[in-house]
């Protein structure tokens, strides 16, 4: 069974999936989608992305390099619960799922993620699954008097010459292979900066994702409990039991 925590430090948790489909989605085509999520994402909203492009070009007149920048915006939908904690984005070949702070437990969040998959698959019949990732970020805030790395997380590294305890931020990171090739997690220890004198703050951020892709939707469902299950004791090997102690307060 799942580990559940009095106080779960996730901050937010996401499952992401992205399709190859055959052309653009058709107003009809969103409108099915959401009626088949509203009674759990009853609250319609609009959501705006931009992005700058940026280009260098040569004039001939002056011999000198010009840049010219455009920026350009464009709205996707979002859907949020009641309490709005849970939300969906829906962007074209993109959707996600979402919940913020209080994260309650993935009994409450799994079934969404398969409400979701399975209404957009009936609404809008993608050729394939290009991408699934499923990400946990969690903040955890430890007290800075006689802070000791070590004591919180089983995480081994050291540096020639230079002493643990001397440490005033820290930034670790790498990716590993998981399920013979088949997925990825991508695991990221950062300390924040500007925190109160009084703590040792920091962001571990998990993001699970396929790497090689399927098309039927049964095995879908199966990698999303997998890739839980391979975060979890990724999770609870990172922390310590000093660590935990602070979960259940």
């Amino acid at each position: 069974m799942p580990k559940t925590y009095r106080n779960p430090p996730i901050i937010e948790a996401v499952c992401e999936f992205r399709f190859e489909l055959s052309g653009k989605p058709s107003e009809k085509q969103i409108a099915t989608f959401y009626e088949k999520i509203k009674s759990s994402f009853p609250v319609s909203k609009k959501g705006k992305v931009g992005s700058i492009e940026l280009k260098v070009e040569s004039d001939k007149s002056s011999g000198k390099n010009q840049m010219t920048h455009k920026e350009n915006f464009y709205d996707f939908d979002q859907y949020f619960s009641q309490d709005e904690k849970y939300s969906v984005q829906l962007d074209g070949g993109r959707v996600s799922i979402h919940r913020i702070k209080p994260y309650i437990s993935w009994t409450d969040f799994s079934p969404l993620i398969k409400l979701v998959y399975n209404s957009y698959i009936k609404s809008f019949t993608p050729i394939k699954v290009i991408r699934i990732g499923l990400r946990y970020v969690n903040g955890i805030n430890f007290p800075a008097e006689q802070f000791i790395f070590s004591d919180y997380f089983n995480v081994k590294f050291s540096f020639p010459s230079l002493v643990e305890k001397n440490q005033k931020s820290i930034f670790i990171g790498s990716v590993f292979e998981q399920e013979k090739g088949r997925d990825a997690i991508k695991v990221q220890l950062v300390e924040k900066q500007g925190t109160q004198v009084s703590e040792r703050a920091f962001v571990l951020d998990f993001d699970y994702f396929l790497t090689t892709p399927f098309i039927t939707s049964d095995k879908v469902e199966k990698w999303i409990e997998e890739a839980h299950n391979n975060l979890e004791e990724v999770f609870e090997s990172v922390v310590s039991d000093k660590t935990r102690i602070l979960f259940d307060k």
